[in-house]
């Protein structure tokens, strides 16, 4: 039994070590910018309290990097009180290097605010893209705000 689980240690280890990495220059760096409240006004609701329920648009910025295409980000990660109800994907298209776009669409959360969580916890994105050359990317654990 422990030869196995070293043997197959030993694989996944010599299988990661081949795994090609993307340099981190390489990968623009893509992150949520600026929320605002979303339509109908106010953008939010305390009718079913202690559940807060709003709905806000996101906009993007491409902070450095080449212009990427067929911009799209889904929330993957709310803290324990907060229910992504509809987590996305939202859709961006073209952002240019240093450019940001409003996202077409809304996300809405649901919080319950009679379960507080970690005050250091935050959404998470997605954002997939493609490049110039048509290759898509995948960008998992964008934080809730450009750093």
């Amino acid at each position: 039994m422990k030869r196995t689980i070293i043997i197959i240690t030993m694989l996944v280890v010599a299988l990661i070590a081949t795994m090609p990495v993307q340099a981190e220059s390489e990968i623009p760096n893509v992150c949520p910018s600026e929320y605002a409240w979303g339509d109908p006004a106010p953008g939010y609701t305390f009718a079913d309290w202690p559940l807060f329920k709003s709905w806000m648009y996101v906009e993007f910025t491409n902070v450095d990097g080449e212009t990427i295409y067929n911009v799209q980000a889904t929330i993957e990660y709310t803290p324990a009180n907060v229910t992504a109800t509809d987590p996305g994907p939202l859709y961006f298209g073209t952002l240019n290097s240093g450019g940001s776009q409003w996202s077409g669409g809304m996300f809405r959360l649901t919080t319950d605010m009679a379960n507080p969580s970690d005050p250091n916890e935050s959404v998470l994105w997605t954002v997939e893209y493609d490049d110039s050359e048509s290759n898509h990317h995948v960008i998992t654990g964008v934080p809730q705000h450009c750093n």
